[in-house]
């Protein structure tokens, strides 16, 4: 038995580890389901016949700044009751994915704090695949709550526009937001007899123009619109509102 070596656990409870191995870049550890049984989804009885097993690659989280490349021995069992063969439920991965859950959501949370391809580089992976487990976290996020009340304020930030470029009819959007403008007027002029600021709103403002830097610029408004929400806890549902 080798006398230079440390056992550190998976994290992963559910698994039972049948063999590992150690290369130069990464971890090879082959895996199984520790359940004995599986219930019939046909006919809801359980059983504990196993059909057969299939070799399924699957990535996880690093270990010792090395790729986890984790082979599950994915099992198929056979009803005695009806006769139907199932696979196995796949909670650590979920069904048809070739990572493991709480690497997607790690993937999330960092591409949230970092650009997508940084992110991708370094944990070696596709761009595909964290573009994915961003809009994941960010879903996670907002959730499904709604709006239940009316905002008590707005706030409005300005823009410096030449007026000729309104007059000129080349921007019939800015015709339009005068139109509001004109409609608003008390309210916006309420600021004088209140004194409530936008600041709240400018903060916001410079929080995006950092997210839109430091990923030098966003071609997909899709992904551009998460990044916003998943970094403004606290207002996520009003201000996708705003967004959307």
């Amino acid at each position: 038995m080798r006398d230079d070596c440390i056992a550190v656990a998976l994290g992963l409870p559910q698994l039972r580890i049948l063999w590992q191995k150690e290369l130069g870049g990464h971890f090879e550890i082959t895996v199984i389901y520790r359940r004995k049984e599986a219930i019939c989804p046909r006919c809801g009885k359980v059983t504990t016949k196993e059909h057969d097993r299939r070799p399924q690659y699957k990535q996880d989280r690093r270990l010792r700044d090395k790729v986890v490349l984790l082979i599950l021995m994915k099992r198929r069992f056979r009803c005695p009751f009806c006769g139907r063969v199932f696979t196995e439920p796949d909670e650590v991965f979920s069904p048809r994915r070739r990572s493991s859950c709480r690497f997607r959501e790690y993937l999330g949370r960092e591409a949230l704090h970092q650009t997508v391809r940084r992110t991708a580089k370094k944990e070696q992976v596709g761009e595909g695949l964290v573009r994915r487990c961003v809009a994941e976290e960010v879903g996670r996020r907002l959730g499904t709550r709604e709006v239940t009340e009316t905002p008590e304020f707005i706030g409005l930030d300005e823009l410096g526009l030449l007026e000729e470029r309104i007059a000129n009819g080349s921007l019939p959007e800015f015709k339009e937001l005068l139109h509001t403008l004109g409609n608003w007027r008390e309210e916006i002029l309420n600021y004088f007899d209140y004194r409530i600021t936008n600041g709240f709103v400018e903060g916001k403002n410079n929080r995006i123009k950092t997210i839109k830097r430091m990923a030098y610029g966003y071609r997909n408004m899709d992904n551009f619109r998460m990044r916003i929400l998943a970094t403004n806890p606290g207002c996520e549902v009003r201000f996708s509102h705003l967004l959307t």
